[in-house]
């Protein structure tokens, strides 16, 4: 990480700062400071060919959790175009999701009250879980003409009817 990620991301720590970017982002103001709380940045998995764990850290990261509505809301830094972005973002907002599920799941498995599918899922039709919101916050002097979909990687003129799927 560059030094002018750790500045801003030292900076945008402080809850009033980070809701105020996330306010921005979305446009409006929705979310208030007062219901934020940290939330760890590291994220442990584990690697397919079973050799042990890796890590990857977030930027910045919050629950937040007001009468109105929850979510986990991140910010990421970028002082270079990282035309990877909107790939590296997914791997981190479904890993805040699997979490939500994994912890359902055991809550579940400790209560033994599902039957069938929803016992298979760990997740029943009653169970919800919370939204992750991510932003990237561009700090480089260049355009950014990176991705921000990820339709936007995938050439689907190389598809026609006749190719075969994977």
């Amino acid at each position: 990480m560059g030094q002018q990620n750790a500045t801003f991301n030292r900076c945008i720590r402080e809850n009033k700062r980070f809701i105020d970017c996330i306010n921005l982002a979305v446009g409006e103001k929705v979310f208030e400071a007062e219901y934020l709380k940290d939330k760890d940045t590291c994220l442990l998995g584990k690697r397919l060919n079973g050799t042990g764990t890796y890590e990857k850290h977030r930027d910045v990261i919050k629950f937040y959790d007001s009468p109105m509505a929850s979510a986990i809301i991140a910010i990421e830094s970028q002082s270079e175009v990282n035309t990877a972005m909107v790939v590296r973002k997914m791997i981190y907002d479904a890993y805040e999701y699997d979490c939500q599920l994994a912890k359902l799941r055991n809550d579940h498995h400790k209560a033994k009250d599902l039957k069938g599918a929803q016992y298979i899922a760990g997740f029943s039709k009653k169970d919800y879980i919370i939204p992750v919101i991510t932003i990237c916050v561009y700090l480089g002097k260049e355009k950014w003409d990176a991705p921000i979909y990820l339709h936007d990687l995938i050439n689907f003129s190389t598809y026609n009817k006749k190719q075969k799927t994977l």
